[in-house]
């Protein structure tokens, strides 16, 4: 199992004032927390008008009207750890900006299913199906997990050529940025490591290095 590193993220649902993330604001607290001193500016032009994104060697913060996104660059835990300590600083300098969830996010492919894996994806209809010229493209099986305080959200979808997709998001509901604030404090990691041993014990998937 692979790590599929660019749908690795922290997302902070609510109602952002995008006019505070300006280079001199966003820089000033990246120096402060970890002492960076360069950062990578790039200008998206969207359906909604232009969308900043400000990038580092280890995450990169895209401030949304409705969502704040910092998304890793790299998958080791000091990434992750910053990743998480950016937003909660964010949130902490941001308190009275509406907030009503987060998430932390991971994904993976899987090339070579076993065959106990793969039976999950054979439903009873498949032969009804191919009976009536109807081919399946792919089969996605959702699950919705308490663990905790947070809801685990995990997504396998299998296509009928290609590798296993797996998505995990640990999610929270939220009232206010400081209660977002505590229940994400010393998760992140936690977290990918939950995840981890989740695909491991439930489905027998270990993830290799990424390359």
């Amino acid at each position: 199992m692979r790590p599929v590193v660019e749908n690795w993220n922290i997302v902070v649902a609510g109602l952002w004032n995008t006019a505070i993330f300006s280079p001199h604001w966003t820089g000033k607290r990246l120096k402060s927390l970890f002492g960076i001193e360069q950062m990578n500016l790039e200008f998206v032009a969207t359906a909604r008008g232009t969308q900043v994104k400000f990038s580092t060697d280890r995450f990169t913060l895209i401030p949304g009207n409705e969502g704040l996104v910092v998304a890793l660059k790299q998958i080791d835990d000091q990434s992750l750890d910053w990743a998480e300590k950016f937003v909660i600083d964010i949130l902490g300098m941001l308190p009275h900006t509406p907030v009503s969830a987060f998430g932390v996010n991971f994904a993976f492919t899987e090339a070579d299913l076993k065959s106990d894996l793969a039976a999950l994806f054979r439903l009873s209809d498949s032969e009804q199906l191919a009976a009536h010229g109807y081919i399946p493209m792919s089969l996605s099986i959702q699950r919705s997990l308490r663990l905790e305080e947070a809801r685990l959200n995990a997504i396998l979808t299998y296509p009928e050529e290609g590798a296993l997709s797996i998505r995990l998001n640990f999610h929270h509901d939220v009232a206010a940025a400081e209660e977002a604030l505590e229940r994400l404090r010393g998760h992140a990691v936690r977290y990918k490591k939950d995840g981890l041993s989740f695909l491991e014990k439930v489905y027998g998937l270990t993830m290799e290095e990424a390359q």
